[in-house]
């Protein structure tokens, strides 16, 4: 059976937070998306595109059409740079200082997410079913064989992003409960392994694929096969946006700004100090900073050296363990999460004779709650300490639903 490791931290020291300050650099409208391309620095606004030549100090309208607002997503070919909204796709060919649009998909696409794949430009249409691809640089576009996917997930998924996550030759597309890759640049695709839903963002660094997941980063090897969990923040949906510089990894959360990793996940701090919330919607790397855009209010864009930011003593210390759990299971609604005195656990539907099993980072199982036939129970820790927990739910000795759950005094 193919397995998920979870890999649960605790800093025994509470979450370290950098002491380098942030500077305000743009503030025309909610900040929406950052790309780095060559030595310039793109922002899309609620107002438009904003573009910056010299690291974020000045900052220029680029020339877009009228409609051309809350650009979502860039793409770079060569000299050629893509960005779209939720139904049209705009080119640049002066580094981003002028946009047109390009021809018209479909009638009713919504551009979920979009990307090159070699010379093929690849969207996935989140109005209905499908995927497009365009061999001519948008110019004209036709469905992709989608006779390997597994297309009920992208009915089921409406609200989710589908990243694409190019690795050299091959292109691999998360849908839904599975991953699936393309070896011809999107012409037709083939399961590969597990994917996740809520998807947000993907990055590669070396041999690893991270994707951002809800409030986790998790990573794989193997093009989906396994995954680590290696970041756990707060409850809800708050990682939207991952970067790397090929050596720091950078996540944006909603409630605690921005994570970074320097040892390819393995361990977490967090630099936010100067930030007028702890909330970051998106983060980017361009040469010596970093940069994130703030949210909600206010929504401004921020850099700092990136030489200041990195900065966590050798003395932060971890605790790690890995739990293999079945894969391919849904997990349950926990709350309040993480879990003080005790929380609710919504099963969904009434359970004939389940189990519920808890976890300790080492593998060691230190609770369960047996013969359950209700919908909902109370959970009461029992004394456990404060940590990063998983745990499996049996229903007539069958596992139905495996995830995590985090403990605090």
């Amino acid at each position: 059976m193919k397995k998920i490791l979870f890999i649960s931290f605790l800093f025994l020291s509470g979450i370290f937070t950098a002491n380098a300050q942030w500077q305000q650099v743009l503030n025309e409208g909610e900040i929406i998306s950052i790309f780095p391309y060559r030595s310039n620095l793109l922002c899309g606004t609620s107002k438009g595109i904003y573009l910056s030549a010299d690291s974020g100090k000045t900052w220029i309208a680029t020339d877009t059409a009228s409609a051309a607002n809350w650009i979502e997503q860039f793409a770079a070919k060569d000299s050629l740079l893509f960005a779209s909204t939720l139904y049209a796709i705009y080119v640049s060919t002066d580094s981003g200082k002028s946009w047109k649009s390009v021809s018209t998909l479909p009638q009713g696409t919504q551009i979920k997410c979009f990307t090159f794949s070699g010379n093929n430009l690849l969207v996935t249409n989140d109005n209905g079913i499908g995927l497009y691809i365009s061999m001519d640089y948008g110019k004209s576009w036709v469905a992709t064989d989608t006779t390997g996917l597994n297309l009920n997930s992208l009915y089921a998924a409406s609200n989710e992003l589908f990243p694409f996550i190019n690795m050299g030759d091959e292109t691999v597309l998360m849908l839904g409960n599975y991953s699936y890759i393309t070896n011809n640049h999107g012409l037709t695709w083939r399961l590969k392994g597990y994917g996740f839903h809520q998807s947000l963002a993907s990055i590669v660094l070396g041999n690893y694929i991270y994707v951002a997941i809800n409030n986790n980063i998790l990573r794989t090897n193997d093009t989906g096969i396994t995954w680590q969990y290696v970041f756990s923040g707060n409850s809800g949906p708050t990682m939207n946006g991952l970067c790397t510089d090929n050596h720091y990894i950078l996540a944006s959360d909603m409630n605690l700004g921005i994570v970074f990793s320097k040892d390819s996940g393995n361990t977490w701090a967090i630099i936010n100090n100067g930030l007028p919330n702890n909330g970051v919607f998106r983060v980017a790397i361009l040469g010596d900073y970093i940069f994130c855009g703030t949210y909600p209010n206010p929504n401004y864009l921020y850099r700092m050296p990136l030489t200041e930011a990195i900065v966590v003593p050798d003395t932060i210390k971890y605790i790690t363990g890995i739990q293999t759990l079945p894969s391919g299971f849904p997990s349950l609604d926990i709350y309040p999460d993480p879990v003080k005195h005790s929380a609710t656990v919504d099963f969904g539907q009434t359970l004939q004779n389940g189990s519920l099993q808890i976890f300790n980072a080492l593998g060691q199982r230190v609770q369960q709650i047996d013969q359950i036939s209700e919908a909902k129970i109370i959970l009461q820790p029992n004394n456990l300490p404060a940590g990063a927990y998983t745990y499996i739910l049996t229903e007539q000795g069958k596992a139905t639903a495996a995830g995590k759950l985090i403990i605090i005094q």
